[in-house]
């Protein structure tokens, strides 16, 4: 039987994700002002479709390789964050319930849609932004039938909002 926890790990993850805003469309992106420990405006990365996918390919490698210290860096929990000792079940549930895998990550790079997360995914984008409490104008999206990556560009880089489906992808 799954845990409360875990149940309430896979919703947050399943209704949050996203990143960066500035340009749409392609594989363009926005480069992204932000405060650093300084005060003062430190450059943000690009935020691209390439960035995208190889943020996803950091989380893959971490979760086959059981690294969940390395896979939960790559998200954003926002206010649901779940306890440590359910991220074995939960990462590893991603897997199995085919939310992230090659062979979809593969079919995402080479056809899916890229762009701001309002452009990308225009009637639920925001949701999500707001429900993982993360500045919308610094999302980012990448979606391609039925699967759906949301990011948002921290000042510590790309975190996942939202990952549904990738996996399913064929």
């Amino acid at each position: 039987m799954v845990s409360i926890r875990v149940r309430v790990f896979f919703v947050a993850l399943a209704l949050s994700f996203t990143l960066p805003l500035a340009g749409c469309g392609g594989d363009q992106g926005g480069e992204v002002d932000t405060k650093g420990p300084s005060g003062k405006a430190a450059a943000v990365a690009p935020v691209t479709k390439d960035a995208m996918v190889a943020h996803l390919q950091t989380v893959l490698k971490a979760i086959l390789g059981k690294d969940w210290d390395a896979a939960a860096a790559c998200f954003h929990f926002g206010p649901r964050a779940p306890g440590k000792e359910d991220w074995p079940e939960a990462f590893e549930g991603m897997i199995k319930k085919k939310e992230l895998s090659e062979a979809g990550l593969a079919i995402l790079a080479e056809k899916g849609t890229f762009g701001t997360l309002e452009a990308v995914f225009a009637e639920r984008g925001a949701s999500w932004a707001e429900r993982a409490e993360v500045a919308l104008e610094r999302c980012y999206a990448l979606g391609h039938d039925g699967a759906e990556v949301a990011v948002f560009a921290s000042d510590d880089g790309l975190k996942i909002i939202r990952l549904d489906d990738v996996g399913k992808l064929r």
